[in-house]
């Protein structure tokens, strides 16, 4: 695997600085302290940015956003919406061969957002609408991160409480190996809502009440594959499946359900079979790959089994 370009990870570093204040001004001595630059290099690397115009420097030596990078948004929200309009098109096709409600969502930043959906007549537990944002925090979002990184999922993973997070991280690692191998993550998310409500409203206040809410929501999210509930898959309210960009990078995820108490196992698995097609076109229309992240190692045998890395 290359190893990292470290003068582009820090360029990168400086620009989202400056972005996540995109009206504030900042000497040179500020950026490089924020982010523990030395200035001299933090200096060139500013120097360089304003030249392609990718920075403004002030007259009062400060410096901000450039014009160039309005530019480069512009294109990739084309680019965004011509992707969405893609796997928007996919949905509503398995929405009208499987009659079962589906939404495509997205990661931004630290949030999972709702880009479009298409629902059933039926009612739906714990409707989201489009546009509706969710914290990105373990275990959500395992169908964005199971393909990413140990860094980036390490840096996903300080989002649970310190407590909690060296005994989970090995077995958060397995889950995402296994979410990895099937090509999909499925959920009882909406279920798990409903129980911790009525938990809080019956024993809250008790000793173990948060310790019981945390064990009962870390069961819920899997990882689960249809097998594992055999005849009640109707417990399983919603599989999500990944979409892939040519650089290999999850650029929007696909999800279906839920399914009524009464829809068969073999339908809920032919439906499953659906969605992974589904991903599976968009990701083709463009040009995607399916990457192999630095903890997982795939053995080259038939069925495509892998183990995960001893540093994972």
């Amino acid at each position: 695997m290359p190893r990292p370009a470290r003068s582009v990870g820090r360029t990168i570093d400086v620009l989202n600085f400056l972005g996540a204040d995109p009206s504030g001004r900042y000497s040179l001595t500020a950026i490089a302290t924020a982010l523990s630059f030395n200035k001299a290099t933090c200096h060139a690397m500013l120097v360089e940015l304003s030249n392609h115009s990718m920075v403004l420097r002030h007259p009062d030596k400060s410096y901000s956003l450039g014009p160039a990078l309005v530019n480069l948004g512009t294109a990739a929200t084309l680019e965004d919406e011509a992707v969405l309009d893609i796997a928007v098109q996919e949905l509503a096709a398995i929405h009208a061969e499987l009659n079962v409600s589906g939404m495509v969502t997205k990661l931004m930043g630290g949030e999972i957002e709702v880009m479009a959906r298409r629902d059933v007549m039926r009612p739906l537990i714990d409707f989201t609408p489009v546009g509706a944002r969710t914290p990105c925090r373990p275990p959500a979002g395992q169908e964005f991160l199971a393909w990413e990184s140990s860094r980036e999922i390490d840096a996903w993973l300080l989002r649970l409480p310190e407590h909690v997070r060296a005994a989970q991280r090995p077995l958060y690692y397995q889950r995402l190996g296994d979410v990895h191998r099937l090509g999909y993550r499925a959920s009882i998310l909406e279920d798990v809502r409903a129980l911790k409500t009525l938990l809080r409203r019956f024993v809250d206040g008790m000793p173990g009440t948060e310790q019981l809410i945390a064990a009962v929501e870390e069961r819920a999210h899997g990882p689960f594959t249809v097998d594992d509930y055999h005849s009640d898959l109707s417990v399983v309210t919603r599989f999500r499946a990944p979409i892939f960009d040519a650089s290999g990078r999850v650029v929007l995820a696909m999800s279906i359900g839920p399914f009524g108490p009464h829809v068969a196992k073999d339908d809920i698995l032919a439906a499953v079979g659906r969605l992974l097609e589904g991903t599976s076109k968009v990701t083709t229309s463009l040009h995607g790959v399916v990457p192999v992240p630095d903890w997982v190692t795939v053995r080259p045998d038939a069925d495509g089994n892998h183990t995960l890395n001893p540093g994972a």
